[in-house]
């Protein structure tokens, strides 16, 4: 067969390349994604690490902070636009028809990912109130990759910063359970209700975690100035 005489001929070019055995040296093993030549997890880690190419500082907010591993992953496919909103499921022929698309708290657009987590005015008080609380002033990002991103870049005390890397997460995360609330149970929104909900859900995450601190969830969560002054000053 033709195939073969093809195969045969690649086999003996590959053998022909294969380094040349020398008798009188004996077998050992050789980790080659090091200098040294030696095995080491170090070694490992830096050889994978190099493999998966420059860290993306947006995806190292999203897996490095204290939210929940779910709340983690919500947040990864918010950033890469992957969330089942409804424009999504009509798009892969799960919602089909007359299928109603508008956003369940405004009732005037579509539900598109962007408008769900940023732009929908309803929304948009809710991030307007948690910028507030954490005593920021912003201009609304025009994607979730640009929150992200934005609220990333900054530089402060380590514990600080902690609290502060969760807060976009727990944002995303307490929109969408909303959102489900409202969609399949019939619950109206309510601002108010979800802007503290966001608050005492980062303060319980926090408190969750291995981080010792002697500030309690309701000073986290509704005593924030006084908690990152005492944070800044070593309090």
């Amino acid at each position: 067969m033709v195939w073969e005489e093809e195969e045969a001929y690649r086999l003996s070019c590959l053998l022909c390349t294969a380094p040349t055995l020398h008798n009188t040296n004996p077998d050992e093993l050789l980790w080659c994604a090091d200098s040294s030549k030696l095995f080491s997890v170090s070694s490992v880690y830096k050889w994978s690490e190099s493999s998966l190419g420059n860290v993306i500082p947006v995806a190292a907010s999203i897996w490095n902070n204290f939210a929940p591993p779910k709340v983690q992953f919500f947040g990864w496919l918010a950033w890469l636009g992957k969330v089942k909103t409804s424009s999504f499921l009509h798009r892969i022929g799960i919602l089909i028809g007359n299928a109603n698309l508008v956003c369940v708290f405004c009732h005037i657009e579509v539900e598109s990912v962007e408008h769900i987590m940023l732009n929908c005015p309803f929304v948009w008080l809710l991030w307007s109130n948690i910028i507030h609380w954490w005593g920021l002033q912003w201009v609304i990002p025009g994607s979730v990759h640009g929150l992200l991103e934005w609220w990333s870049g900054c530089v402060m005390q380590k514990l600080e910063k902690k609290i502060r890397m969760a807060i976009p997460l727990a944002t995303l995360w307490t929109t969408w359970k909303h959102r489900n609330d409202c969609v399949f149970n019939g619950s109206q929104p309510n601002l108010e209700a979800l802007c503290e909900l966001v608050k005492v859900r980062v303060a319980m995450w926090f408190k969750a975690s291995k981080l010792q601190v002697d500030f309690s969830i309701n000073d986290l969560a509704f005593n924030l100035p006084q908690v990152k002054y005492c944070i800044r000053n070593g309090g």
